[in-house]
């Protein structure tokens, strides 16, 4: 009797541990998910990029720090958004001419996959998606 108490025992353990995984995303899950989101990034921009170096450094570049908590200008090292869409425009051109001038990079990158950027759930700056300041969004 003993022993098949300690084998159903085990049996429920480990089934809950089987629940436990499917429901509760783990870590290696979370990962492949901006892996996946940093793959997609990096295969739009580069469709638009003008040479090699765009395609090959430039774009991982971009995608990479995409996933960052900051604005896109800040997590690329850019001190303004002019700044940042005079490097866009110069690297792809055709992307820049497809960016409404009112919405900002990142948000411009993920809407362009279909997907949200894992920091706009935290960004206290939303409001300015859509509305950037005149000056900046000349760029």
């Amino acid at each position: 009797m003993k022993e098949v108490f300690h084998v159903k025992k085990w049996v429920y353990k480990q089934r809950a541990r089987k629940l436990h995984y499917l429901f509760k995303p783990s870590k290696e899950k979370a990962m492949s998910e901006l892996d996946t989101l940093c793959r997609e990034i990096e295969d739009y921009l580069k469709k638009y990029a003008i040479d090699d170096e765009a395609r090959y450094v430039i774009a991982p570049h971009i995608a990479k720090k995409s996933l960052e908590m900051n604005h896109l200008y800040q997590d690329l090292g850019f001190k303004s958004r002019v700044q940042m869409g005079a490097y866009m425009a110069t690297h792809f051109p055709r992307l820049a001419s497809l960016k409404p001038k009112d919405k900002l990079w990142k948000k411009f990158l993920y809407d362009a996959i279909g997907k949200v950027a894992p920091a706009c759930a935290t960004c206290h700056d939303q409001e300015h998606c859509f509305t950037c300041l005149i000056a900046e969004a000349s760029a």
